[in-house]
């Protein structure tokens, strides 16, 4: 996913995988966006949009990577702004991208919840 968004739309991306450095990131660097996938190897990834929404400021647009993209997924994955099911569609992660908090190209609509 690294190698295609850095492609794709010429994106700065940075790569973490301990939910301490992630949010610890988010913290320092300010990403427009940040991509979480659920299933952590310290912690589930419920907590990430907890921590980062209480330790920063920063307007980051959080995304959510699932496995599963039924109802009943999508409302336990709640914090997030976005939720994506695994694979994710790079053209609808580019449109959020695009859309992010921040970004002065927005583009005037952008479907909020279950992408699919």
């Amino acid at each position: 996913m690294r190698d295609l968004l850095e492609l794709a739309g010429s994106h700065e991306v940075l790569v973490v995988v301990d939910r301490a450095e992630g949010i610890a990131s988010a913290r320092s660097l300010g990403p427009d966006v940040i991509i979480c996938e659920l299933g952590l190897p310290t912690v589930d990834g419920f907590e990430v949009p907890r921590r980062i929404r209480s330790d920063s400021a920063a307007a980051h647009q959080l995304v959510v990577l699932i496995g599963y993209a039924g109802a009943d997924d999508v409302e336990l994955s709640t914090g997030f702004d976005c939720h994506l099911a695994k694979p994710a569609d790079l053209e609808v992660l580019l449109r959020i991208i695009r859309n992010a908090p921040g970004r002065t190209h927005a583009e005037p609509t952008l479907a909020r919840g279950t992408s699919q």
